[in-house]
């Protein structure tokens, strides 16, 4: 699967943003961000909020307008299990999702990957490579999501991801061998 990029489209005057008291400015802003969220998600808040200002007009937004923004976001959403700042759409149940979506650029900065979807393709390459060492690891799934580079902080990002995935019983670690749990999950 590859990751869709949400357009921006104009949604509203930059003044929707500051009647945010307002019943009819919560909704137009909750309209925006339920359809980034149902193209992009899981998404990360501070992309979420990002590309909902743009929508608005506001190509920079301060701390404050960001919360507030966020504060716009439908109830009942689905938690990120690992309790990243993540907007889970409502038709996905993180805890069973199993995909990922590739990226021929660098569309999305590595920290607004989640550790889920990281994870899920370390899961996808190391069974289809049945292991790999770590460092190949890396590598690949940095590959996957527009990274031609390994950096000390990206390897950080990957290597939670793995453990997270470890965790749960999606992969196994044995030194510098990753490979794929022996039942799927």
């Amino acid at each position: 699967m590859t990751f869709r990029a949400w357009t921006p489209v104009t949604a509203g005057p930059r003044q929707i943003l500051d009647r945010l008291h307002s019943q009819d400015g919560v909704h137009q802003v909750w309209q925006v961000l339920v359809d980034v969220i149902d193209t992009e998600g899981p998404v990360h808040h501070r992309r979420l909020a990002a590309l909902a200002g743009t929508a608005f007009g506001w190509s920079r937004l301060t701390p404050g307008r960001r919360e507030a923004i966020l504060g716009c976001l439908p109830p009942g959403l689905p938690i990120d299990p690992d309790g990243e700042p993540f907007a889970w759409p409502l038709d996905l149940d993180p805890s069973t999702w199993t995909e990922f979506r590739r990226s021929s650029t660098d569309v999305r900065d590595l920290d607004e990957v989640s550790l889920t979807e990281l994870g899920n393709a370390a899961a996808a390459l190391t069974r289809a490579a049945a292991g790999m060492h770590v460092d190949q690891l890396r590598l690949e799934v940095l590959r996957c999501f527009g990274f031609a580079r390994r950096t000390a902080e990206r390897d950080r990002r990957v290597d939670a991801a793995v453990a997270v995935a470890v965790d749960r019983g999606r992969l196994a670690r044995d030194a510098d061998l990753i490979s794929p749990a022996s039942a799927p999950g």
